[in-house]
């Protein structure tokens, strides 16, 4: 008998009017088209590119790994600054050639520290600097910001040649602690 006024089919009902409501909302936005396509994994080519004891003789593109032009890129919170240096003497950048930052493509504000901004500045900054004929280039990333990965993916979608991906970032410590609480201690004699 009190089967008779128990019912499941307004539940099931209602799981599939969801089902058909999630199948009907648009797809999940993956953010700007192409941000994801450059892989920068070292093991796909099946060689593994690690630095060796020779890798400052090497020759890329007719040049000495040591005599590359290193392009630092630095990445912080709001903004992204791209800086291109002459490589004179090992690891001293002598002369800066060229630099840029994502300010000058438009971008103000709170939009200078998106992804989208530090692509677009990338692409233009490997178009002017393959102008100035320079198309292998060292990159040495400096910060935490979310352009780390898109400015290099900017650089390889514009045809610059990279030979290495360096981090530089400065750790600091941060500030000191407070001073530790001054306690009294009162002590009775007697």
């Amino acid at each position: 008998m009190l089967n008779a006024y128990f019912s499941t089919s307004a539940t099931l009902k209602v799981k599939d009017d969801r089902k058909i409501w999630q199948k009907s909302l648009p797809k999940e936005e993956e953010g700007i088209e192409g941000t994801n396509i450059v892989g920068l994994d070292p093991f796909s080519g099946g060689v593994c590119g690690f630095p060796n004891l020779e890798t400052p003789n090497a020759i890329f593109d007719g040049q000495t790994y040591s005599k590359i032009p290193v392009v630092l890129i630095h990445c912080s919170r709001n903004n992204t600054k791209y800086y291109l240096y002459d490589v004179k003497d090992d690891s001293e950048y002598n002369k800066l050639l060229y630099w840029r930052a994502v300010g000058f493509d438009g971008f103000k504000n709170c939009r200078k520290g998106t992804t989208v901004a530090a692509k677009t500045t990338a692409i233009s900054f490997s178009k002017v600097i393959a102008q100035k004929g320079i198309n292998t280039v060292r990159v040495c990333v400096s910060g935490l910001g979310p352009g780390r990965m898109t400015s290099v993916e900017g650089m390889v979608a514009a045809g610059v040649n990279i030979v290495s991906v360096s981090d530089v970032t400065v750790y600091k410590k941060g500030q000191r602690p407070r001073k530790a609480r001054q306690c009294i201690k009162i002590e009775l004699i007697g």
